[in-house]
């Protein structure tokens, strides 16, 4: 009986487990990355640290421009482009992780902004979870690269 027991109480806690692990809201960490970035994975808040704080605080009013949205959660990538003669292009970052995003996870881009005076460019995505994200990239580092910031947006 208590073996009968303990097996039920087992399968409980794994269903349980599996349920919350799907409805669990999209983490910043599952989404694509770019081969375009160097290092593939995030970069410290002591790298470029003034071009970081920068573009959160670009990418905070224009999202709350847009629909009320908050920065909740973020992580920063050096894009350093296809080439250094032509340095990183917002064009190729987005269609590459656009067509990620799309594919593999279902997002749909709700709004895309192009601006001289904020990030160089931003697209915001809602993901089927409900979970809204925003990517943008920043105006030129000093040695020519950019930042790509990955963003989860909350009202």
């Amino acid at each position: 009986m208590t073996v009968i027991f303990r097996f039920v109480v087992f399968a409980l806690l794994c269903v349980g487990a599996s349920i919350s692990a799907k409805d669990a809201p999209m983490s910043l960490d599952q989404l694509p990355t770019s081969e375009l970035f160097n290092p593939r994975q995030p970069i410290a808040a002591d790298c470029f640290p003034e071009q970081q704080a920068d573009l959160v605080r670009r990418v905070a009013a224009q999202v709350n421009e847009l629909d009320g949205y908050h920065i909740v959660d973020q992580r920063m990538f050096v894009f350093t482009g296809v080439s250094p003669a032509i340095g990183p292009q917002w064009v190729v970052v987005h269609a590459e992780l656009g067509n990620q995003l799309v594919d593999r996870l279902h997002a749909k881009e709700i709004s895309r902004v192009t601006r001289v005076t904020g990030p160089a460019a931003m697209s915001v995505w809602s993901l089927p979870d409900g979970a809204v994200i925003a990517i943008a990239q920043s105006q030129d580092l000093p040695d020519g690269n950019a930042l790509v910031g990955y963003f989860s947006l909350a009202k």
